[in-house]
């Protein structure tokens, strides 16, 4: 029953959306603790291209980072490599999210100055050139605001839930 579900949010998505490119299943995780990637069934011979966007049925998964002809590898937008532009869905401020290596991200570049909530929503603001603009990608878990630093220490926890993706459907950028 959860598959279907998941499945009816995936063809959702593809028929809502102008940029969609296929949906693929998930067949590997990289074993190691180094890198936050997965691997696809999709590749180059289905039109899958670099930097094209991953998304599961509650937001954006990551990007395409390796391609072979029947297959691709996604680096997961936890991944320490990772980044994306972002923008704060009550005050419009825009930053970068960056993966912190483990189940949650960092939002960087935001002012001591601006007021930021527990439980705040982040778009894409597509200013990237690679996630297409407004998909709902996380939530501020934790802000702390001490020290000597210009900008704040802000943690956002994914919208998806990393751990579980088995589908995505991959977006054009």
């Amino acid at each position: 029953m959860r598959e279907n579900e998941r499945l009816k949010k995936l063809l959702q998505l593809s028929s809502d959306r102008s940029d969609y490119i296929t949906t693929a299943k998930v067949i590997a995780r990289d074993p190691t603790n180094w890198f936050q990637t997965l691997w696809i069934n999709k590749g180059e011979k289905d039109g899958v291209v670099k930097d094209m966007v991953a998304v599961a049925s509650a937001g954006p998964v990551g990007r395409v980072h390796r391609l072979f002809n029947g297959g691709a590898g996604i680096i997961l937008i936890t991944d320490v490599n990772s980044s994306v532009a972002v923008r704060l869905q009550s005050s419009r401020i825009e930053g970068i999210l960056e993966g912190r290596g483990d189940n949650a991200c960092y939002l960087k570049y935001i002012s001591k100055e601006v007021s930021v909530a527990v439980g705040e929503k982040l778009l894409t603001s597509g200013l990237d050139g690679i996630y297409p603009a407004g998909l709902l990608i996380g939530y501020v878990s934790d802000v702390k605001k001490e020290g000597e630093e210009m900008f704040q220490e802000i943690e956002v926890s994914p919208m998806q839930d990393l751990s579980t993706v088995e589908e995505v459907a991959i977006l054009k950028k």
